[in-house]
């Protein structure tokens, strides 16, 4: 029978005890592996926390910072106010009419309803512009004096409308109690109206804006002239067409 040869226990003891140290080493690089991976995880999750609290406070922040300034106008809508400071809200009732008891006019001749002596003078202004104005407004003319009354006061008057600094288109008057034919009535003006800065609010009756100049009326059994100085009073405001 062949000689079988035997392990010694020292070789034996090698062979059982390396299972295990490779065990342990496969063991130690598999934990290893986990608790990479399990920190890649939770610093992903970290990372995910942290961008997502970073995005939410820039968020916050940029609904914090912003606004608008802007002015409530009457219709409600949110524009500034108007460059005209006749239609700003404080103003929309505004009426200027400083008292006429002084003469202020000297406009005097012969009409076919008998003489005529005028002695008193207002203007309003034309609303159909952007800001209303003394260009195209009314001029009045009173044998009596108005007083601190917006209405002509009774007795002979003319008005006269689209006024500028040449001319004008008699509208209205009365003369001895009669209404004058005015279709044929010439009207030479020389007049200085003042701006439209001068005419708006605020207004100082102590100082109110003036149409100054001088008048001429011709035509048949026509022949009057004078100077006047007429102070601005809005109730003779005025608007014809506006396009």
């Amino acid at each position: 029978m062949p000689h079988r040869p035997h392990l010694s226990l020292a070789t034996a003891f090698a062979l059982l005890s390396l299972p295990s140290s490779a065990c342990q080493a496969g063991k130690d690089t598999s934990d290893a592996t986990s608790s990479a991976e399990t920190a890649t995880s939770e610093g992903a999750t970290s990372s995910s926390s942290s961008s997502s609290a970073a995005g939410t406070g820039t968020s916050t922040g940029d609904a914090s910072t912003t606004g608008t300034s802007t002015s409530t106008t009457t219709d409600g809508s949110t524009t500034g106010l108007d460059p005209c400071s006749w239609y700003w809200p404080e103003n929309l009732d505004y009426e200027f009419c400083p008292p006429v008891t002084l003469e202020n006019a000297a406009v005097s001749g012969d009409t076919p309803l008998g003489p005529l002596d005028l002695r008193y003078a207002r203007f309003g202004l034309q609303l159909c512009s952007a800001c209303p104005t003394a260009y195209n407004g009314q001029l009045a003319l009173y044998a009596a004096a108005p007083g601190d009354s917006p209405t002509p006061p009774a007795g002979d008057f003319l008005t006269f409308r689209e006024l500028t600094s040449t001319s004008a288109y008699p509208s209205a008057g009365s003369i001895a109690g009669m209404q004058p034919d005015l279709f044929e009535v010439n009207v030479d003006l020389d007049a200085v109206l003042p701006p439209v800065e001068a005419t708006s609010p605020p207004l100082d009756e102590g100082a109110p804006p003036l149409v100054t100049g001088t008048i001429t009326l011709s035509g048949p059994g026509w022949a009057v002239s004078g100077t006047f100085s007429a102070p601005l009073c809005t109730p003779l405001d005025w608007s014809f067409a506006c396009e």
